[in-house]
């Protein structure tokens, strides 16, 4: 069964989901409308037009939705997980 919660992560939806025990099994993380996701796994290494590492990371960002167990740790964060504003997440460098 999943039931709405308390969002973790500032412009989100988030549900969590729980067992017949009533233990939290897991979560699922939702953009707002007009925010896209950013999880780490979706980054992706910068190459130059010869293939060659650029030593930057282009973001990756999801309208979709994101899930984590139920032991993830919000505090530390350390999947990145954070809502942008769709016209602020194309193509970003770090």
């Amino acid at each position: 069964m999943y039931r709405d919660i308390e969002t973790k992560i500032e412009n989100t939806i988030m549900q969590e989901r729980v067992n017949e025990n009533g233990d939290v099994v897991n979560y699922t993380i939702l953009p707002c409308d007009g925010y896209k996701l950013h999880e780490k796994s979706r980054d992706e290494i910068a190459t130059d037009e010869y293939g060659n590492e650029t030593g930057k990371i282009i973001k990756g960002y999801t309208t979709g939705l994101v899930t984590t167990l139920a032991n993830y740790d919000f505090k530390e964060n350390p999947r990145e997980i954070y809502a942008v504003k769709e016209d602020e997440c194309e193509s970003v460098l770090r």
